[in-house]
């Protein structure tokens, strides 16, 4: 048996972000992935803060919830009054490969934010429990305070209405509850004293809940972030603790039994949390094979120790790079190159026909049929004016917006009928652009074709027929408009 730590971090470029660490023990942790975040984002405020790791049974699937959080600003006022309703969701079978994340609004009418969502299994209910701290002004109150506030859901996707789980005479943020011998057992920050409080209940959501007294916990100052995870090898309950106040990071502390409040604190040549400072994250129990598949699949990667901009312009960053490889061995120059990310539209008419253009392409010197295809704009022009590796990363939203407008602007077509069918890296080898592909349907002609100056090309509508013909003559000279052809063929039937 292993353990998995989810976590967020900070004094890194992507800080809010999310981080792995694996560990044999559930004590002594390795970071995967050294600077690199295993997940990322695009959408809602693009900060990541409190990841938490679940597996479902039903499902076979791994999900992570978090804040929709990013305090680049330092404005912590419009974090807590006026920020996301919403928290993050990301699905995975295997830990490895993450779908991307979705938005989900679940704070109620009125919430400042949604902040430190959990969730633990209910066995009354049969459903995931998930609790989060939002801010709210009630009627009658000069200010708001942050409370805790629930919702059932089966799949991580459609949630039950909240409802007040959680209120104590000041803010309560930070919750964590795990279950044993028949009692769900409640740790959450007590803001008047900064320590945490232990409570037991055998119902999750209705209570009473008893105070369960910890001479260790309440003489704890200073902490936050309480995670509880069960020590297989030790048969002991591990409950770190975040020492926010002195900046010193998790400290965990040992317990044979939690209804006993009797915890032990450990020595720090007991424990090592890695490299990495973790933030308010979630620990999980994982197969010794997935531990291993994670460090293997971490194995793989190079390490870039230099770089040197050859070109980096409105259309191209051109770079220059040596990389240190698994072995240690540092090997140079290779090169690599953003560009704009792009989309592509397998388009078709009323009578079934697929829209194509003619065009020429320089790299090959040679004219070819394809798809409708555009570039999706990077973010923030303005401010920075040349290519960088992240802002031509875009949102699926911006791509959809880029390939309705492709679409009409090269052939005067547009639909109300599209499916996204895939995104995926351009040219994994040399580039970190992403194409993403669309179907589009039933397409009516409105307008006649917007051109740039330096466009020239002409529509041509083929039957599938003629299409495959084409495709297989090599006059489809364009490996991802092929891809994109026979994705839309698999598709086919959905979009009928």
């Amino acid at each position: 048996m292993a353990y998995l730590f989810v976590h967020f971090t900070s004094g890194e470029k992507d800080s809010e972000s999310i981080y792995f660490a694996v560990s044999e023990d559930g004590l002594h942790f390795r970071d995967i992935g050294g600077k690199k975040p295993i997940v990322k984002t695009e959408l809602g405020s693009k900060g990541i803060r409190d990841p938490f790791i679940v597996y479902d049974e039903n499902e076979k699937k791994y999900f992570i919830i978090a804040t929709d959080l990013n305090t680049s600003d330092g404005d912590w006022d419009r974090a807590a009054n006026r920020g996301s309703r919403s928290l993050f969701v990301w699905e995975s079978e295997d830990l490895i490969n993450w779908t991307d994340e979705r938005l989900i609004e679940v704070g109620v009418e009125g919430a400042g934010c949604v902040w430190a969502p959990e969730a633990v299994y209910c066995r009354e209910r049969q459903a995931w429990f998930v609790f989060w701290a939002s801010n709210v002004k009630e009627e009658g109150e000069e200010q708001a305070k942050q409370r805790i506030y629930g919702s059932f859901t089966k799949d991580f996707r459609e949630f039950t209405p909240a409802f007040k789980y959680i209120e104590r005479d000041t803010n309560v943020i930070d919750t964590d509850i795990v279950w044993e011998d028949g009692y769900y057992y409640r740790f959450s920050k007590d803001e008047t004293n900064k320590v945490i409080i232990l409570e037991k209940s055998k119902d999750l959501v209705n209570g009473p809940f008893e105070d369960v007294y910890s001479k260790t916990l309440s003489e704890t100052f200073g902490v936050e972030g309480p995670e509880a995870y069960y020590l297989e090898n030790q048969h002991k309950w591990c409950l770190i603790v975040d020492r926010y106040a002195t900046n010193s990071g998790y400290m965990p502390l040992l317990t044979d039994k939690l209804e006993s409040g009797v915890f032990e604190v450990l020595p720090e040549d007991e424990y090592d949390l890695g490299l990495r400072k973790k933030r308010h994250g979630g620990i999980i129990r994982i197969s010794d094979h997935e531990m291993r598949r994670l460090i293997k699949n971490e194995s793989l990667g190079w390490r870039e120790v230099n770089v040197e901009h050859v070109c980096q312009d409105a259309w191209i960053d051109f770079r220059k790079c040596d990389y240190e490889l698994p072995n240690g061995e540092v090997i140079g120059p290779v090169y690599n190159y953003s560009k704009h990310s792009f989309a592509v539209v397998v388009a078709t008419d009323e009578n079934g026909d697929f829209i194509c253009v003619r065009q020429y392409r320089h790299g090959i010197d040679e004219i070819t049929t394809e798809f409708p295809a555009g570039g999706i704009e990077f973010k923030d022009k303005s401010d920075v004016p040349y290519i960088t590796r992240d802002n031509i990363i875009a949102t699926e939203d911006e791509a959809f917006e880029a390939a309705r407008r492709e679409l009409q602007e090269e052939t005067g077509y547009v639909s109300d009928n599209w499916k996204h069918l895939l995104t995926l890296p351009a040219h994994a080898t040399l580039s970190n652009s992403r194409v993403h592909i669309y179907a589009a349907t039933n397409c009516k002609k409105v307008t006649e074709q917007e051109l740039d100056d330096t466009e020239f090309l002409y529509v041509k509508r083929l039957p599938e027929e003629e299409l495959v013909k084409r495709i297989h003559g090599g006059d489809f000279k364009q490996s991802i408009h092929v891809l994109a052809y026979y994705l839309f063929k698999e598709n086919k039937k959905a979009l009928s």
